[in-house]
Parts: C-alpha cells; structure tokens; sequence
C-alpha cells in the first residue's frame, strides 16, 4: 500500500520514504504474520534497518546522526505500518533519541547517541505509567531526589512496552513533589 501524503513533503523526505519502501518490500505480509503469531521481535528487519542508517533519524548530526526531525521519523513509522509490518520496535527509539537530543546534557548524548544510532544499544522503552496515575504525568509519584551529581530514583512502574529489547530505559520521574508545584497540569 502506498500512503497519499501531503504535497508538501521536501524531496529528501520523498527520498527517504522511497527507500523504505524498497526496504518493505523484502519484507512481506508473511514475515509480520508469524512474528505475530509468534509474538516475536523483528530481529532481521531491526538489524537491515540499522545497518541503513534508519535508527539515527532523530540523532542530531554532531552525535553521528541523520538529524531529522519528528516528521520525518512519524512518516517512516507510518510507512511500516503500511506496508502491513509494526513500527512498534521503532517508535520508542526514535522518541526516546528526540527526548534525547531535547534534554540529556551534552556528556550523555556523546555516550549513548553513537550506540543508539549503530544498533549497539537500544532504547525502546519508557518508564511513565504507574499503578494510581496510569500514564498522567502529572500524577506519578516516581521521585528523583539530586544526590550530587546523581539522582536517587524511588517510585514504581508498570507497563512498560519493549523492555526485554531495551538496554537504557528513559525513566520519568519528578524532582518536585506534586503537593509542591502551583501549576499542576501540564501545557
């Protein structure tokens, strides 16, 4: 199936979504059915995908990678899912490595943005949901307290999707106590 985007895309986000579908069509309905089935992860398409180059789409350029943005990341993702695959291995990374290169301090995007883009390490997953607030961020109770240059993490998480294929874990956590914030929701 071919999506009918906007108009508007740049030639190098056609580009980029040409050469996925090249990639797709290695990959048939069959291969996602018996993952499905299965409940398997996509190992051979996770490994073809890093060795183009396509797990660094959000990684900025000074880090090693391809420093595109969250559009063009969403349309990829909305490309697997298409062609009948699961973007599912793939979301995480990428919005983790946004998250990344939005708010890690420069020492941590030099260590783990270079292994993230070359498949070394994967970050799929995020800690976020927790039993009393579900996913409502502005409810959890996961603290992280600075110790230092540290911080000390006390809360609990539940449902976190990919974890088996994570080897980081982006975690949220408060460094204010709810009961000490004036504005509670988030904007």
């Amino acid at each position: 199936m071919v999506l009918n985007y906007p108009r508007d895309l740049t030639e190098e986000q056609n580009l980029l979504l040409n050469s996925i579908r090249g990639m797709l069509e290695e990959y048939g309905e069959n291969y996602w059915a018996k993952l499905d089935e299965s409940h398997l992860y996509p190992e051979e398409f996770v490994k073809k995908f890093t060795e183009l180059g396509l797990f660094n789409v959000p990684i900025p350029v000074e880090y090693g990678g391809a420093g595109l943005g969250i559009r063009e990341a969403s349309l990829i993702l909305e490309e697997i899912n298409a062609s009948g695959g699961n973007s599912q291995p793939f979301h995480g990374q990428y919005y983790m490595s946004w998250l990344l290169s939005k708010f890690a301090s420069v020492e941590m995007k030099k260590k783990l943005f270079p292994a993230l883009g070359s498949g070394k390490i994967r970050m799929q997953s995020m800690g976020l949901t927790e039993p009393d607030a579900g996913s409502n961020t502005p409810e959890i109770k996961t603290f992280a307290k600075k110790d230092g240059n540290n911080y000390i993490i006390n809360g609990q998480k539940i449902f976190t999707s990919r974890i088996e294929e994570s080897d980081w874990i982006l975690i949220v956590a408060r460094t204010k106590r709810y009961d000490d914030v004036q504005k509670k929701q988030m904007v």
